[in-house]
């Protein structure tokens, strides 16, 4: 299986990165092909809604050239997403946005939805305020990879509170729960 991890953080060893980090690692030793990419230090915009990949040839998809045209080919071709975004200013981070954004490629005439329906995914989110505050955010996000992109969740893992004094004990105790996701593949 190809497992394949999106970091939209800044932060190389920040928390979401350390969760992927830590599941690709785990899906590497169980046998399955893996990579990371890191989308923070990928140079892209965000889509334009040109409506354009409509009219493409399946094998082009995006009007738009640039470093994350590569990237959306390796998304298509693997079976499982680890899908990462720190929370921000009330959301996701503007990198985890405009990433979501460029996702109009699978959407084709009359809102058929192309190359995400089956595919499993992983949703990874962290926030420097208690969980509690922001769980509609994940709820969301899950609601539309399950709902609209036909997407199927293998886990989704949230962790909050990362700003708070005891926040690196509970996370490592947090990490070695969400190593059991991998077997869920």
């Amino acid at each position: 299986m190809k497992v394949l991890g999106f970091i939209s953080s800044s932060r190389k060893n920040g928390y979401t990165a350390r969760m992927v980090n830590t599941l690709i690692e785990e899906a590497k030793k169980q046998g399955h092909k893996t990579e990371i990419i890191s989308l923070y230090d990928l140079n892209f915009k965000s889509c334009g809604n040109c409506g354009t990949q409509i009219n493409l040839p399946i094998n082009q998809h995006c009007a738009l050239k640039d470093d994350l045209t590569p990237v959306m080919q390796k998304f298509i071709d693997a079976d499982c997403v680890i899908l990462s975004a720190p929370i921000y200013m009330d959301y996701i981070s503007g990198t985890a946005k405009t990433f979501l954004d460029r996702w109009c490629i699978f959407v084709g005439e009359n809102m058929t939805v192309n190359f995400t329906p089956g595919k499993k995914y992983i949703l990874i989110m962290a926030s420097g305020a208690p969980a509690k505050y922001y769980s509609s955010i994940p709820k969301k996000m899950n609601e539309t990879l399950t709902g609209f992109f036909k997407m199927v969740k293998v886990d989704s893992l949230f962790f909050g509170g990362s700003m708070n004094p005891d926040a690196e004990e509970k996370f490592v105790k947090f990490l070695k729960k969400a190593k059991g996701i991998i077997s869920k593949l």
